[in-house]
């Protein structure tokens, strides 16, 4: 659509040309007009013969012409400008722009997608250019060479990306490179990086060809800045302040890295996935991050650092913590005896390491790291020494652990054991103070930490204890638990952490008074038959239990906000669905009071019949959808009945009220033992694959009824 119309706060005319115009091809903007928005994606052609300034997608204009007293524009061997206050603008380019293009000088911008997809070779800027924008020069895949000027401050987001010929950028004095600046350049052999002190994220990512980085003045190496690419060494000046994180990660020919003195901080996976064989740490460096250098195979540092020491191939902070270690010092193979000199074993030293089988771990180390084991799917033994103080967050996670003995000094431990679901013992040394075990399962003072292959099927809490752990009795053989009174005397709420139960055997739970039921806390607990809700429980969402045989469910009296009616708890106040469990059988009296059975209620479950009382008003999507139901009575009181309420039932027959006007799309899909339905003349609508997939004989369509498409589709 095209509108002409005068601005009166300006006394102008603009032409507007909305994006809807899609047949448009060519415009000619008329004298008199002093603006003109033209946004239309098939317009390829404009000729301007006011003074005016317009608005265009330069992505899809193939010509343009421009009367020569347009003061606001100006074209010159094939660019077209745009005089701004500050300086021109080069906003677009000839299509069929190629070879040697120099940039007016003058010019201080380049506009996104000026020139994307040019066959230059070429191009020269002029000292004025500060800035150029967004895929500027896109895809010119016979680009080669960049003149930059020393004005250049600025080059935003994959302005050079899949310039795919180009082999040499020299950035002069540019303080920023955008994010994918030049992504795809894979011809791109010399980097100069000028004064950058940001350089985007993936600035340089699938540029597997460099090989030389010049630093110049750069100041800071951004995360992600040059990953993948194909340089063999590498010399850092101290310049630089700051290696972020994962800049040079998977550049699998790095082998040899040159800190100069100045570098600071070298972040998390700096080089990580680079197999570098020596690496040299200047004295200025403060923070190193370990995965910054983990399978680094040698490592010389500055005698000087006052925050570093490397002493027999282990590099750690000063009075600190362990940052490194020579790999010949720690052993491979399916039984691992790691050497005499550690105090600790570092977060993920052996993570993911699936040979290893059994592991020894050396007298002196007093702290086993984070994730240290973490998916040794293979590790079944650890041996552990005397001077264990603490094991950190989810050490042993994922392993084929079946039994291991802690140290009597041990006295912190976090998680330390989840996903390890073949531990059959663990055992606590004589004269630990923090821990003990009962019935093979792991206590402190006031934790249910972990149980065992070996717990019995009834397990008995032992008073005092207050919280059971996450992932506690997962994957656990026990049948029945019993809580002590210990939880209800506690001042705060007790905790039953998420997934503390997840896969056990439980089949009847009694979760105390005053207990806090995380979210997924009896998640997959497929033999769980009988729940007991208490007079309160601080949080509950329907994630907290779960399980596709809970049948029985009941609520303590004396509960302020719930009770249980047939198995089914509801809200006091509102009558509202709170829990349907997933093992109903038979028939289910909803309770009367009930105004909307909610969306997905019942879906799933193998209940035969649902009795409705004449309270409910509404039927929700899906609510009864892959149930087992096989008789369906649709009270009078209903006016809705939502999309696939009783999609895919076993239901025979259906009366539907007087008081539904519309049956929703899809509501008796693939309902195939249907074979009689009475629709109500009240029915003013049929919705689309309402009936479709039925077995239905014969309908009876109410007349001055809408019959949407497919209403009764495959109906055989």
């Amino acid at each position: 659509m095209t509108d002409i119309f005068t601005d009166t706060a300006f006394s102008t005319v603009t032409l507007l040309l909305e994006s809807s115009s899609e047949s448009l091809e060519s415009v000619i903007i008329e004298e008199g007009t002093s603006r003109a928005v033209l946004t239309s994606p098939t317009l390829n052609s404009i000729t301007v013969l006011s003074d005016c300034v317009f608005e265009f997608n330069p992505d899809f204009l193939d010509e343009l012409n421009i009367d020569p007293k347009n003061t606001h524009y100006d074209i010159a061997d094939g660019i077209l400008y745009k005089n701004n206050d500050d300086g021109k603008y080069a906003v677009w380019s000839l299509p069929d722009l190629a070879g040697d293009v120099f940039i007016q000088e003058g010019t201080v911008v380049i506009e996104g997608y000026a020139f994307r997809g040019r066959d230059i070779v070429s191009v020269h800027f002029p000292d004025s250019l500060t800035t150029i924008h967004e895929k500027a020069f896109r895809e010119c895949r016979k680009l080669k060479e960049l003149v930059f000027s020393s004005g250049i401050r600025e080059v935003f987001a994959n302005a050079f990306e899949d310039c795919d010929s180009l082999e040499k950028v020299d950035l002069c004095r540019c303080e920023r490179i955008g994010y994918e600046a030049f992504r795809g350049c894979d011809s791109l052999r010399e980097v100069h990086l000028g004064n950058c002190s940001d350089i985007g994220y993936t600035a340089f990512w699938i540029c597997d060809r460099i090989d030389t980085i010049y630093f110049d003045n750069c100041s800071n190496i951004s995360d992600y800045a040059f990953p993948t690419i194909g340089i063999k060494s590498l010399t850092i000046p101290g310049t630089v302040k700051n290696i972020g994180e994962r800049a040079f990660g998977g550049c699998w020919f790095l082998t040899e890295v040159t800190i100069e003195e100045g570098v600071e901080t070298i972040k998390a996976e700096a080089f990580s996935e680079c197999p570098i064989e020596t690496l040299r740490i200047p004295a200025s460096v403060k923070e190193i991050s370990m995965s910054a250098i983990k399978g680094v195979k040698n490592i010389i540092l500055d005698q000087r650092s006052e925050y570093l020491e490397l002493s027999d191939g282990i590099l750690r902070y000063k009075d600190g913590p362990f940052i490194w270690c020579r790999p010949d010092l720690i052993s491979s193979g399916v039984h691992v005896e790691i050497p005499a000199g550690f105090t600790e074993i570092p977060n993920g030293l052996y993570a993911d390491n699936h040979e290893v089988v059994s592991v020894v771990i050396p007298e002196g180390v007093t702290r086993i790291g984070e994730y240290a084991f973490k998916n040794c799917e293979n590790l079944k033994y650890v041996f552990l020494p005397s001077t264990l103080e603490s094991i950190e967050y989810n050490a042993f996670m994922n392993t084929a652990l079946e039994e291991i003995t802690l140290p009597a000094k041990l006295s912190s431990m976090s998680n330390p054991f989840e996903q390890c679901f073949k531990i059959r013992m663990i055992n606590v040394e004589e004269g630990n103070e923090t821990y003990y075990v009962k019935d093979n399962i792991l206590y402190s003072e006031f934790h249910a930490i972990r149980g065992t292959l070996s717990v019995p099927e009834k397990v008995v809490i032992p008073d005092g204890i207050t919280d059971i752990d996450w992932f506690a009795f997962e994957g656990s053989p026990l049948k029945e638990i019993v809580f002590p009174a210990s939880v209800k005397s506690i001042g705060s709420y007790s905790s039953i952490g998420s997934y503390s139960f997840a896969g056990s055997g439980l089949k009847s739970i009694d979760i105390p008074e005053g207990a806090y039921l995380h979210p997924w806390a009896l998640d997959g607990c497929e033999e769980l038959e009988t729940v007991h809700f208490p007079a309160v429980l601080p949080y509950y969402d329907s994630r907290c239990v779960g399980g596709g045989k809970i049948r029985n469910v009941t609520v303590a009296e004396d509960n302020p906000s719930w009770f249980s009616y047939d198995n089914i708890v509801y809200k006091k106040n509102s009558f509202e669905f709170v829990f349907v469990p997933m093992g109903l059988t038979g028939t289910v009296n909803v309770f009367d009071g009930v105004k909307i059975i909610p969306a997905n209620t019942f879906k799933n479950i193998n209940v035969s019949k649902v009795i409705l009382p004449q309270s409910v008003i509404t039927i929700g999507s899906r609510a009864f959808e892959g149930s087992g139901i096989v008789s369906a009575v649709i009270p009078d009181s209903v006016t809705s009945v939502g999309n696939r309420a009783f999609a895919d039932t076993k239901i025979a027959k259906v009366h539907i009220p007087d008081s539904v006007t519309y049956i929703a799309d899809d509501a008796f899909y693939d309902c195939r033992i249907m074979t009689g339905i009475t629709i109500p003349d009240s029915v003013t609508s049929i919705g689309s694959y309402s009936f479709a997939g039925s077995g239905l004989k014969s309908i009876d369509i109410p007349e001055g009824a809408y019959l949407h498409p497919w209403a009764l589709d495959g109906c055989e």
